[in-house]
């Protein structure tokens, strides 16, 4: 059962204990404990953290090295389209801006929708609940708002980075309506700023 589980999520690679319950095929909850105790132990297994475990590299040189954060970071906020990196990393990704960030802005399904700025792991990571339930099919409507709520870092000035949000709009064949459908889950000024800038986008869209 430990080599299965083993060979599915490989070595130094975040699981979860959910996921190990179930690829260890032990359905009793205190057996599955006191066995999952026992491999830590044994450092057959590492903790990274409550919930999250990894398989240590088999490679002597490499046995003592941990998780990554960005593997984490990935696994529990971002996996199976749970969620997106917003702030400064998105507007790097769409090259507004060459600040290359070292933290994490994520907004995702797995925390409370009602968790705002919250901080973990040293600092590092600002975890935000999302304001509608993040899937495949609207994942990219919910990056192109939040490109569109961090105009402020862009390094072009506002017209041209209305103008290369634009290009953004076209190029991922977003529909305007289904646009302002997310944009209406925004409330009170962070609706009004964002529906003003919805509507330059617009603009300048018909002038390209």
């Amino acid at each position: 059962m430990l080599e299965a589980a083993k060979k599915k999520y490989g070595q130094r690679k975040p699981i979860l204990k959910v996921e190990l319950k179930e690829v260890l095929g032990i359905k009793n909850i205190n057996t599955f404990d006191q066995y999952l105790s026992f491999l830590v132990k044994t450092k057959l297994i590492k903790r990274y953290e409550n919930g999250v475990y990894y398989f240590p590299e088999e490679n002597e040189r490499f046995k003592d090295l941990s998780l990554t954060l960005n593997d984490v970071i990935f696994k529990l906020y971002l996996s199976d389209n749970q969620g997106i990196r917003a702030g400064a990393h998105l507007l790097y990704k769409y090259k507004l801006t060459t600040q290359v960030s070292k933290y994490y802005e994520i907004i995702t399904n797995n925390v409370s929708k009602s968790t705002r700025a919250k901080k973990k792991y040293e600092g590092k990571v600002t975890l935000n609940g999302a304001k509608f339930t993040l899937t495949a099919g609207n994942l990219k409507y919910a990056e192109f708002i939040e490109l569109i709520n961090n105009i402020k870092l862009s390094d072009y000035s506002k017209h041209e980075t209305i103008s290369k949000i634009s290009r953004v709009f076209i190029d991922k064949a977003l529909k305007k309506e289904k646009l302002m459908y997310y944009a209406s889950f925004y409330k009170g000024h962070y609706y009004n700023e964002l529906h003003k800038n919805i509507k330059e986008i617009m603009r300048e869209i018909i002038h390209l």
